[in-house]
C-alpha cells in the first residue's frame, strides 16, 4: 500500500566507513536506524534532510535514498564526506558550524545525532535558533545523545571538553531528557516520543564486530588471506546474523529502560 524502503538495509548497503570491511557491515545499528526511521515517517514530507555533525556521512548515505535530496554539515574536513559529493548529486556538504552557515530552503528532518553534548553552553541558544530557523513547521528534529542517568556528568567522564584538543572536541554536558524536552519548547518543538538505546549487549558486541572488520580490511591485501578467507567470511557471516538478531532483541527490549543504555534519543516536531 506504501512505498517501503528499509532504512537498515540502505545503511548496510551503503556505508562508506572507510576503516571497515564492506563485506563486514556494523549490525549492531538496526535498532538506532529503526528509530531514525519512525523519526522520518513522522515528518509531513521527504523533500530534504539536513545532517549536523556528519562526520562520514555513514547516517548521510542511506537517508540519501529515502529523500529527494540532502545536505550534511561538519566542522572539520573530511575527505569521506567530501567523497559522496561525487557519487550523489542531490548531495551538498557544508563545511564550518551551522550558526555559521546559510541556507536558500528549510529542512524536512534534521539529525543530530551525538552532537548536544559537543556544544559548548554559550553556543547552544544560537545554535538551536538556527536549527528551528531553518526548518519549517511539521519538520522533524532527530537527538542522540549521553543518557547522563547512565554516563554521569559530562564534567567528571574521560571525554570532558578540557581533555580534548580544541574547544569543539570532547564533551560540555550531559542533559536528561526533562531538560532537553524544556530547552526544545523554548524553539518551538514539541517532543513525539523518546526512548534509549545502546545497552551492555550491544556494546559487548560492538568491540567484536569492529575488530573483525577492521582486520578483515587490513588482511584483505594478503594473497594468501584472499585465498583462505572465503570460508572465514562464511563462518563469521553467519555470527554476525546472530549478532544482528541479539543485539536487536535487547536493544528494543530495553528501549524504555532508562537506566541500563549510554544514549537517549528524543524526536521533536516543529509546531510554530
Amino acid at each position: 500500500m506504501y512505498k517501503n524502503k528499509d532504512l537498515y538495509k540502505l545503511y548496510k548497503k551503503y556505508n562508506n566507513d572507510d576503516r571497515m570491511s564492506r563485506r563486514f557491515p556494523d549490525v549492531t545499528k538496526r535498532s538506532t536506524i529503526e528509530v531514525i526511521n519512525n523519526a522520518i515517517n513522522l515528518c509531513d514530507k521527504w523533500d530534504n534532510f539536513l545532517d549536523i555533525g556528519a562526520s562520514t556521512g555513514h547516517y548521510s548515505t542511506a537517508l540519501l535514498h529515502k529523500f529527494r535530496k540532502g545536505t550534511a554539515i561538519e566542522a572539520n574536513h573530511n575527505e569521506h564526506l567530501l567523497d559522496l559529493l561525487r557519487v550523489y548529486q542531490n548531495f551538498s556538504v557544508k563545511l564550518g558550524f551551522i550558526q555559521e552557515l546559510d541556507f536558500d530552503e528549510k529542512f524536512d528532518f534534521i539529525l543530530m545525532a551525538d552532537i548536544f553534548e559537543h556544544i559548548p553552553l554559550i553556543d547552544m541558544p544560537s545554535l538551536l535558533e538556527k536549527v528551528s530557523k531553518v526548518q519549517d513547521v511539521g519538520g522533524v528534529l532527530y537527538i542522540l545523545t549521553p543518557n547522563p542517568i547512565y554516563c554521569g556528568p559530562a564534567s567528571e567522564s574521560s571525554i570532558f571538553h578540557n581533555r580534548g584538543k580544541s574547544d569543539h572536541e570532547g564533551h560540555y554536558k550531559h542533559y536528561d531528557r526533562i531538560e532537553i524536552n524544556k530547552v526544545m519548547n523554548k524553539y518551538k518543538y514539541e517532543k513525539i516520543f523518546d526512548s534509549y538505546e545502546e545497552g551492555k549487549v550491544k556494546n559487548f558486541f560492538k568491540r567484536y564486530i569492529f575488530s573483525i572488520s577492521i582486520r578483515d580490511k587490513r588482511y584483505s591485501r594478503n594473497p594468501i588471506y584472499r585465498v583462505l578467507s572465503p570460508l572465514f567470511i562464511w563462518i563469521i557471516k553467519i555470527f554476525y546474523y546472530f549478532v544482528d538478531v541479539i543485539s536487536y532483541y535487547f536493544e528494543r527490549k530495553n528501549r524504555y529502560n532508562d537506566f541500563c543504555n549510554i544514549s537517549y534519543v528524543g524526536v521533536f516536531k516543529k509546531c510554530e
